[in-house]
């Protein structure tokens, strides 16, 4: 199973349209998740227990990628991949 982990306030709402084009023309089983607040990450995560090997995609910038990272309890069941595309402020 890949779960997604996206970040709504980074730009990665086209980025995550692709990964879910791909997993979806491959027929592997997926599920989004949007991160709000900091601690919905561990939460998320910890629902489905790692009880399987699952994929788990961050999507965002670093603050997303450290949330899940340090959610991960057992990292022998879990593949991880990211995609950095976090918000990069203007410069003024």
């Amino acid at each position: 199973m890949y779960f997604i982990i996206a970040n709504p306030a980074a730009q990665s709402g086209q980025n995550n349209n692709l990964i879910i084009k791909k997993l979806e023309a491959a027929h592997k089983p997926y599920f989004t998740f949007f991160s709000a607040r900091p601690g919905y990450i561990r939460n998320f995560i910890k629902q489905f227990g790692q009880k399987e090997e699952v994929t788990l995609v961050a999507v965002g910038g670093d603050g997303t990628i450290n949330g899940v990272v340090n959610a991960i309890e057992d990292f022998s069941k879990v593949k991880f991949a990211f995609l950095p595309i976090g918000s990069i402020p203007m410069a003024r």
